[in-house]
């Protein structure tokens, strides 16, 4: 689905630019000085001139009419053939955005503006000792003021632009003091909002004065909640007499106090009086005298006993595994606490390592979907872990005839979903029991055939490749991606004076054949591997023709056709094949009928008896 999903928007795109058309519309502008015109947000139009502006747009575009610096638009009128005349919303008197489809072709719109300083009927004055730290905005347009150092004079509307917000320019800073015509004004948080008269003076002070400090006073309902503070910083430098009655900081320093909100129950925490939000951490600017108080009680515990058998098989986790709070734990019996507030435990089998039980109080649980046991903790409760090392002892044979096939992915993992790396041919894979099912899953490959053991699989769901298997020591899985495999007919043959005892027949590299003569069927590229015992020579010959035996004289055979294996005794068959081969080669084969060297090399190999033209032939 994920593959077909940019087609899928291709073609609604595709869809869209074909039904989307030209459409025209009218912009009727006062002033073009005092307002762009723009489409899809773009740069301003060319050539707006006061009047009419016809303006020619594609289906679902949109038009912005912005007003220019110092002027406002206070109101922009759709009027339609047909219609009555309708109201467009315009925001901050600033911006109108209008979004065409084809039931507007021909529709006019007339804007309203005014020049701003014209509109702004009242004024007042505004000292600022430092404007780099100082922001003031107006209401209703939400329009910044713009100050120099000293005193300056500042419009506004007094119907909708009051009142007039005042506030530090950076975060995690503070003013100093507002005045307003001499008196003193108290903020709101960090802000203030005025609403001056017309010609009254406001001063900003920015900068709180080089010699003024302020006391800050903490103080607790007991001695309990003292334990609540576990630090106090004074511009990000950590102090310890904060609790001191004489403790003070300089004007305008940034204080943070946090605590411990994990074990401790906030009941209450207020700053001169007043209650405040507080998690984790609360912070605030020394611009007056400060009185904390905080009342807090800590969280009560719950103690349990956890009995695990190897403490390197598992992990334990306070709370869920994400939050990694892992609790030291050793071999045997562990005393747990936990708080109240939370007291649930995750365990997980460590790496290379799996869990048998987890029982409590006589119930056992069973791992979620992340394999981890989920225990509550109750007061007195005793959880007992038992666990193991994983010990991948098993085998089984893995056979793909071409991973490539599979073009966009191909994936095989154990149950725990960890990834096991194949590659095309035959693969041996180590394995235990708890890797059961094997998840198999591919995507791109033309064919999908599965075989465990030579059965057929089905996939999990009808026409998808997503496959779980299960497997037993010395199992066969075999993958055919590029294309249906065939079944052949393989017959073995075993001369007279042959003991089958001493010959093991293997397929797939893994299974073994006790009862090998005879025949018995086989899918296409199975390996099969005739070795002989140790000093028992054979002479293998597929379809009539002679096998070359591999260093360690076993032979190897590859199924692609009905097929017979003919084993006999390796000496005499052996020689006699040397013997017809070497009239015409003059090869050198050794007493089990392998070819070693030509004449021309035989001085390079050791003493011993060779077999030259069909005669033996001692080489001192």
């Amino acid at each position: 689905m994920r593959k077909l999903y940019p087609v899928f928007i291709s073609a609604l795109l595709a869809c869209v630019s074909l039904t989307a058309h030209a459409i025209d519309i009218t912009v009727n502008v006062d002033d073009p000085t005092r307002v762009d015109i723009c489409v899809n947000y773009g740069s301003p139009l060319e050539g707006i001139s006061a009047g009419d502006n016809s303006i020619t747009v594609n289906e679902y575009e949109s038009v912005q009419i912005k007003a220019k610096d110092n002027a406002f638009i206070t109101k922009v009128v759709r009027s339609m053939e047909g219609a009555d005349d309708s109201e467009e919303y315009v925001s901050n008197m600033s911006e109108c955005n209008i979004y065409v489809s084809s039931s507007y072709a021909g529709a006019k719109w007339t804007v309203t503006s005014a020049n701003a300083d014209e509109m702004r009927d009242g004024v007042c004055r505004i000292y600022v000792d430092n404007p780099a730290n100082v922001m003031v905005q107006r209401s209703g347009t939400y329009s910044y003021i713009n100050l120099n150092e000293g005193w300056n004079d500042v419009k506004y509307i007094t119907a909708s632009e009051l009142p007039l917000t005042i506030g530090p320019k950076n975060y995690g800073t503070s003013l100093y003091q507002v005045k307003v015509n001499g008196e003193v004004v108290a903020p709101q948080g960090s802000a203030w909002r005025i609403s001056p008269a017309n010609g009254d003076e406001v001063e900003i002070l920015a900068d709180f004065p080089d010699n003024l400090y302020f006391p800050i006073r903490f103080s607790y309902a007991d001695e309990e909640s003292k334990g609540f503070v576990t630090s106090v910083t004074v511009n990000g430098e950590e102090v310890a007499n904060y609790n001191d009655d004489d403790f003070t900081v300089k004007a305008g320093s940034n204080v943070v106090i946090s605590g411990n909100t994990s074990d401790y129950n906030l009941k209450s925490f207020t700053v001169n009086g007043n209650s405040v939000y507080f998690y984790g951490q609360y912070s605030f600017i020394a611009a007056e005298e400060t009185a904390i108080s905080i009342e807090a009680q800590k969280y009560k515990t719950v103690k349990a006993t956890l009995n695990v058998d190897n403490a390197d098989n598992v992990i334990v986790y306070r709370g869920y595994s994400y939050n990694n709070d892992i609790m030291t734990i050793s071999s045997g019996e562990n005393s747990i606490e936990l708080s109240e507030t939370n007291t649930l435990i995750q365990i997980k089998a460590a790496s290379g390592c799996y869990i048998t039980s987890v029982t409590a109080n006589g119930n056992s649980y069973s791992a979620d979907y992340s394999d981890a046991y989920n225990v509550t903790v109750e007061d007195g409760m005793v959880i007992t872990v038992e666990s193991g090392a994983i010990e991948r002892n098993s085998k089984a044979v893995v056979y793909i005839d071409s991973k490539e096939a599979a073009s966009q992915y191909f994936n095989f993992q154990r149950s725990d979903r960890s990834t096991i790396d194949l590659s095309t041919g035959y693969n041996t894979i180590n394995f235990y029991e708890g890797d059961n099912p094997f998840g198999l899953s591919w995507y791109g490959a033309s064919y999908a055939n599965v075989y465990v053991d030579n059965e057929v699989v089905r996939p999990l769901y009808e026409g998808s490749t997503t496959y779980e298997l299960n497997v037993t020591d010395g199992g066969i899985i075999k993958i055919f991606l590029a294309s249906n495999p065939e079944t052949y007919e393989v017959e073995f043959t075993a001369g007279a004076d042959v003991d089958a005892s001493k010959v093991a027949v293997t397929l797939d590299r893994i299974s073994n054949v006790a009862d090998w003569v005879g025949k018995r069927n086989v899918l296409q590229e199975t390996e099969v591997r005739i070795t002989p015992a140790d000093g028992y020579d054979i002479a293998v010959v597929v379809n009539g023709q002679k096998a070359e035996a591999a260093e360690d004289g076993s032979f190897t055979v590859t199924v692609n056709a009905n097929t017979t294996i003919a084993v006999s005794k390796g000496v005499d068959t052996g020689i006699n094949n040397a013997g017809a081969e070497g009239k015409s080669g003059l090869a050198v084969y050794n007493l089990q009928g392998v070819r070693v060297a030509d004449v021309a090399g035989m001085d390079k190999l050791p003493a011993g008896v060779y077999v030259v033209n069909g005669k033996k032939v001692v080489k001192r």
